[in-house]
């Protein structure tokens, strides 16, 4: 039943301690909750993310992306974006570029309407099924 023990010479420093059981425990418990922290959190990573909007307005009409890919607002660097918040668009405008596998693929408007709300900022990776836009009909 040690509690401490201290030896030390010219050449070495020994020390022993003995650890009660409470401190054992506390110990033990501890290990357990970071190890279910870490196993939780490794879970949370793997988990796609739920980016799902639901609208339940039958004039709104939410752009989702096509494919996976990095998305661009604008034509090229520097130039205006596609649309804005507030943009008027035509059926078969472009809306943007999404770029996937060195190929850009423009995404065109399915819809009269007006633009409400941009859900993505440019040169930002998108999933499939990604809410893009918001268009008011």
């Amino acid at each position: 039943q040690l509690s401490e023990v201290n030896i030390e010479t010219k050449e070495v420093k020994f020390s022993v301690k003995k650890i009660d059981k409470d401190t054992i425990d506390n110990i033990e418990e501890c290990e357990k909750k970071e190890q279910v922290n870490k196993e939780a959190e490794k879970t949370n990573q793997q988990k796609p993310i739920d980016n799902k909007i639901i609208v339940d307005d039958p004039n709104m009409v939410i752009v989702e992306s096509p494919i996976v890919g990095t998305i661009y607002l604008t034509p090229s660097p520097g130039e205006e974006q596609f649309v804005d918040i507030g943009s008027k668009v035509k059926k078969g405008q472009s809306l943007c570029i999404i770029e996937a596998m060195k190929l850009m693929n423009e995404l065109r408007s399915e819809h009269e309407g007006t633009v409400v709300e941009i859900f993505v900022r440019n040169d930002q990776p998108v999933q499939f099924g990604q809410p893009l836009m918001l268009i008011r009909k």
